[in-house]
């Protein structure tokens, strides 16, 4: 029977991306979960082991030195997942001018990261100082598309517990033997280089580099790589200015407690991207078929929906336990802003996947417009709200910015690919969960159970009507 239904089509001929897809994920997801215990252990035994003035200078300082990474990263982590797969009956070339252009990268970096240290007070300044160190290394993560472009991708693993297991030996040490700012720094410099010798290492066993660049692969990496590379830098400002605003307004204590629940942002955030990067590879192939992009990128939509807002509902009821296991009774006030928090968590999500779709059609210049309006209403409401509610106000204004963020994104997918958006079928399951979570944040706990139910069925029709559209006809 001929299937004139361009979704089935896209399914049927998607098993193999499928199939891909899962193996890529699954891979790095060992590593990955690996990597992400070791920091929330690490995190809990500096939480412990500090002052709350000291952590506070501790979280600001690694906010600062993820910053600036994203100056050596400049994008270029998203464009080789796009264009290696182009190149792959010859990489040396492409392979060479990449590395040379991340070193290139990473000397300006930390040239911004020692300056900025003179600017603080002498232990945040010092602290800064070894941080320098870990940018250019923080910013090499862009391993893991090419494991996944040349079958290996479950050398991402290796290089991930490598790291995880260095960063558990030193943070443990440091705690036992020697507790301080400084030391606890070094031991995240020693992980970050083990991770960097190992990947690399891994990446020289796929990719001989060749002994001289392209300098067409330079030019068009730059070219597609500088808006991205611009709009990330805003993005991580947007993430991370409210820290500096506590810092300013509140002192290092309420950063401390703001970057607890910030943490524990980031590590939901890295084992997101880790399941949604392994798509870009996948969008690209379909690229050069909108419809087929279209139905995939809808689809993907919603199975991220689903996930996403039961995590959202439950999340008021799971922050306080979570905190208090890992920091300890001095952290309780960070339970409320990490239920806030996770609602960025999940448009966060949402604008990378859509983001995601973009690239694959070769659109990046608007991310620059775009992130640098959410920036301007980011500062805003850090600069409104952080004065008089703090951790709290933080975390508000972060959720005002990144629905900001959505919003211009994917207008900008639905002007680009008209049928992206699964716009009918998502309204439900997101009206039903923010009715349900704005009830239960404004205290009315004994309605969580109906109303988590009530968030829930729109999520199940919504995977019924998803496997419905995924089934062949006849």
């Amino acid at each position: 029977m001929r299937n004139d239904h361009p979704e089935i089509r896209t399914m049927v001929g998607g098993r193999s991306d499928l199939r891909h897809y899962i193996v890529s994920v699954g891979a790095q997801a060992v590593g990955r979960v690996a990597s992400l215990a070791a920091n929330m252990v690490s995190l809990a035994m500096v939480a412990r082991a500090l002052p709350p003035v000291s952590f506070g200078e501790y979280v600001l300082t690694l906010a600062l030195v993820a910053t600036l990474a994203q100056v050596a990263d400049f994008g270029t982590t998203a464009i080789i997942g796009k264009e290696l797969p182009h190149y792959r009956s010859s990489p040396g070339p492409f392979w060479t001018s990449f590395l040379l252009m991340r070193s290139a990268l990473s000397l300006p970096a930390m040239a911004i990261t020692v300056a900025a240290s003179f600017f603080l007070s002498d232990s945040a300044g010092q602290a800064l100082l070894i941080g320098a160190f870990a940018v250019p290394l923080l910013a090499a993560r862009f391993f893991d598309p090419v494991y996944q472009v040349f079958g290996r991708a479950w050398y991402s693993a290796v290089a991930l517990i490598a790291y995880a297991l260095v960063s558990i030996a030193g943070n443990g040490a440091v705690f036992i033997l020697a507790p301080s700012l400084k030391a606890f720094l070094l031991a995240v410099v020693a992980a970050n280089l083990a991770y960097v010798v190992v990947a690399l290492w891994l990446a020289f066993r796929l990719i001989i580099p060749s002994p001289k660049p392209g300098h067409v692969h330079l030019r068009k990496m730059l070219r597609l790589a500088a808006p991205i590379g611009l709009a990330a830098l805003l993005t991580s400002i947007n993430g991370r200015a409210n820290l500096l605003f506590l810092d300013h307004f509140r002192g290092p204590e309420d950063v401390g407690i703001f970057g607890a629940a910030g943490r524990l942002l980031e590590a939901g955030m890295s084992l997101a991207i880790m399941a949604l990067s392994p798509l870009i590879p996948t969008f690209s192939r379909l690229s050069a078929d909108p419809i087929q992009l279209a139905a995939r990128s809808r689809q993907t939509l919603l199975v991220l929906t689903s996930i996403s807002l039961p995590v959202l509902i439950v999340a008021p009821y799971l922050s306080d336990p979570i905190v208090t296991l890992l920091y300890g009774s001095r952290y309780q006030g960070s339970a409320h802003a990490l239920a806030l928090l996770s609602w960025v968590g999940a448009l966060a999500c949402f604008a990378v996947l859509c983001s995601y779709v973009l690239l694959a059609l070769g659109i990046t210049r608007f991310a620059l417009w775009n992130t640098g309006c959410v920036v301007v209403v980011n500062l805003s409401l850090n600069l409104t709200l952080i004065p008089g509610l703090g951790p709290d106000g933080a975390a508000w204004a972060q959720i005002g910015s990144e629905i900001v963020m959505v919003l211009t994104t994917a207008f900008q997918l639905h002007r680009a690919l008209p049928g992206a958006l699964p716009l009918r079928e998502g309204i439900l399951p997101v009206l039903a969960a923010i009715i349900a979570a704005g009830t239960i944040n404004v205290g009315f706990d004994q309605l969580g159970p109906l109303l988590l139910g009530f968030a829930l069925l729109p999520c199940v029709a919504v995977m019924g009507r998803f496997r419905w559209e995924a089934r062949p006809a006849g």
